[in-house]
């Protein structure tokens, strides 16, 4: 199965948008309840996400749907999680569960969901630096993957929103992410989406330090960020001629560079990659 890579928000309160994001080419998409909706607005949007399920019959099977809810600390938690009852759990594929600081709130939100419900993918978003204390804690919680909130973060810590600032969070998240043997996280969202340049700049830079993922704000931000977190045709290649070589070797040149057994093994998993991606 493939791994998303590519997470659209949506904000709920908008259901034009809803059949347009399906279609747009994002593994997956995340009718989003919290941080883009005004409170105003929260009411309709659920409505908006009862009505939707109830009334699309298929949905693209490479597609898959997510809801973030409002903080379970919020006053719209109980409305939303009302509204998580009265959904169908073959169409639902998560919860994402946004500000997460405490392993217990994945625990209180399992509990709390319904029998019909409980196969369905939890996904914290790690946004401030009590999040970020207790990454590794929330990695090994039960969830089933983590993102990781720049813009919340940076306002917690009252920091710029610059590589180097955000650098320490978003290396706890990985390692966190790798210990508790969760897939690779998500990375933030590029608030620039009218730029392909620093979408790219920003999605290299998170793929460079073990993200495996992004969320996306706008659908021309999906096909950049494909591009960049899958293996290029010339990595593909490589990893050919690695395999090729170490059938009998395990201590080799390429294009004059050595490779040894964790290259080799690297090799084997841009391949394999790249095979679910078929």
């Amino acid at each position: 199965m493939k791994e998303e890579m590519t997470y659209l928000f949506v904000p709920a309160n908008r259901k034009d948008f809803f059949p347009k994001a399906l279609i747009c080419g994002t593994d997956a998409i995340i009718l989003d309840l919290e941080d883009s909706v005004h409170p105003t607005e929260k009411s309709s949007g659920r409505e908006n996400i009862i009505d939707w399920f109830r009334e699309f019959k298929v949905k693209p099977e490479t597609t898959k749907i997510y809801i973030r809810v409002n903080h379970p600390d919020s006053g719209y938690f109980r409305q939303d999680f009302e509204m998580l009852t009265l959904l169908s759990s073959t169409e639902l594929t998560g919860i994402f569960i946004p500000k997460l600081e405490h392993s217990d709130t994945v625990d209180n939100i399992q509990k709390l969901l319904p029998k019909y419900l409980q196969e369905c993918l939890l996904i914290g978003i790690i946004e401030t630096a009590y999040g970020i204390y207790n990454c590794e804690k929330i990695a090994t919680s039960g969830i089933a993957r983590i993102a990781f909130g720049s813009l919340d973060y940076s306002l917690d810590i009252n920091c710029q929103q610059s590589r180097d600032a955000l650098l320490y969070a978003r290396s706890r998240i990985v390692v966190a992410s790798r210990i508790a043997e969760l897939p690779a996280p998500i990375d933030c969202v590029t608030p620039e989406f009218s730029s392909n340049d620093i979408l790219t700049e920003d999605s290299l830079h998170a793929s460079s330090l073990g993200f495996g993922a992004k969320l996306c704000i706008h659908p021309e931000q999906i096909f950049v960020i494909s591009s960049v977190f899958s293996p290029s045709k010339e990595r593909i290649q490589w990893a050919k001629k690695v395999i090729e070589q170490s059938h009998e070797n395990y201590a080799f040149q390429i294009e004059g560079s050595m490779i040894d057994l964790p290259l080799i093994k690297l090799a084997r998993r841009l391949l394999k990659q790249k095979d679910k991606e078929c």
